[in-house]
């Protein structure tokens, strides 16, 4: 049985100590959409009368507050208009973090233009969010009609963004120091963005410090790092978690911790998971011995588009009766991965790079 570990997304820097991100809390940029966000969870439909009643006397803190909370849902039914009209009230009374959510906004509903203008008025206030929702627009080529990517212009506004500690930012600016786009190869400045990335909690950033771990041999802190990022949902992740305690890596052999997280990395779209759990099925391995199970787990990998399972599928069901193929395609609907289910990106608040 072959364990592979997925590493094709790492990015292979050196490590080394985290860069300590600096960050005023007295600046435009404090007000970012994660601390308005954390800032709406702790109120009480109670709180919400005084809320609405600042709103309305024009306070755009208030009036972001709220466009949040009817766009999500939180302490009042969720409304869309409401949202935007909220929001456009807190924008235009120049509220920096307002403007860069409208902007995200715009930018998501294809309005470059008008995500252009309102990104750039919350940049021009330092705002964190902003800067990196803008700097994303030049990288994917939005702000021209040639949708052509200008990394010069937005790797400045990744490092005014990861100057101020966020996260994303790092590992986007990581990956440019890397690569040498928009900058000069830096593999100093690399090791240091994706590690303070990392240290941040930002999944992606700790996935590539595990497969730098992983490829130097350092098994234990590949490990540490993989269960990080796996606690997040990183699906790559939770597979190569279970790989490892499948194999024994940087941990003692245990095939109840793999079967966990082969389950977990499925559930998150790893179709590869899916086939790991029929082996284990096949050979009995952790769990008792089931070729039904294991065919089953096989026919929805299949399905799901891993074709290594495609092509032991013929194999498993050689030694098995019709009636076992058919009560094995019975659970199929019930292993396939579910799509529509798996994480999508969103405004800034789900930004990907």
């Amino acid at each position: 049985m072959r364990v592979r570990l997925a590493l094709a997304c790492a990015l292979f820097c050196a490590l080394a100590s985290p860069l300590a991100a600096s960050h005023d809390p007295n600046s435009p940029s404090s007000d970012t959409f994660a601390a308005l966000v954390n800032s709406l969870q702790h109120l009480k439909k109670a709180d919400l009368p005084g809320l609405m009643r600042r709103a309305q006397e024009n306070d755009p803190r208030s009036q972001m507050l709220l466009a949040i909370a009817y766009r999500d849902g939180i302490i009042v039914a969720a409304d869309q208009q409401v949202y935007l009209d909220f929001l456009k009230a807190s924008a235009n009374a120049d509220y920096a973090a307002a403007q860069a959510e409208l902007g995200s906004y715009f930018e998501a509903s294809g309005d470059h233009e008008q995500a252009l203008q309102w990104l750039s008025k919350a940049t021009a206030q330092g705002q964190v969010d902003a800067e990196f929702a803008l700097g994303m627009m030049y990288a994917k080529g939005q702000t021209t009609p040639e949708h052509r990517p200008d990394m010069t212009k937005a790797v400045p506004l990744f490092l005014k963004a990861a100057s101020q500690g966020h996260r994303e930012s790092q590992y986007v600016v990581a990956i440019a120091y890397h690569d040498g786009g928009g900058v000069e190869r830096d593999e100093a400045a690399c090791k240091k963005w994706m590690l303070a990335s990392a240290e941040q909690g930002y999944s992606k950033a700790q996935f590539s410090v595990a497969a730098r771990y992983y490829l130097a041999k350092d098994y234990n802190n590949a490990l540490a790092w993989f269960l990080r990022s796996a606690e997040q949902k990183h699906s790559r992740a939770e597979l190569n978690v279970a790989s490892m305690y499948f194999v024994g890596q940087g941990a003692e052999k245990n095939f109840e911790k793999a079967l966990y997280w082969y389950q977990r990395a499925a559930e998150h779209g790893e179709s590869s998971a899916l086939r790991m759990i029929g082996s284990m099925y096949f050979s009995g391995t952790g769990v008792h011995k089931d070729v039904v199970a294991s065919y089953a787990y096989a026919q929805a990998a299949s399905q799901s588009g891993n074709q290594d399972a495609t092509r032991e599928l013929d194999k498993l069901g050689a030694n098995l009766s019709q009636e076992q193929i058919a009560e094995a395609s019975r659970r199929v609907p019930q292993l396939l991965i579910k799509t529509a289910g798996l994480e999508t990106a969103g405004t800034i608040r789900e930004s990907r790079p």
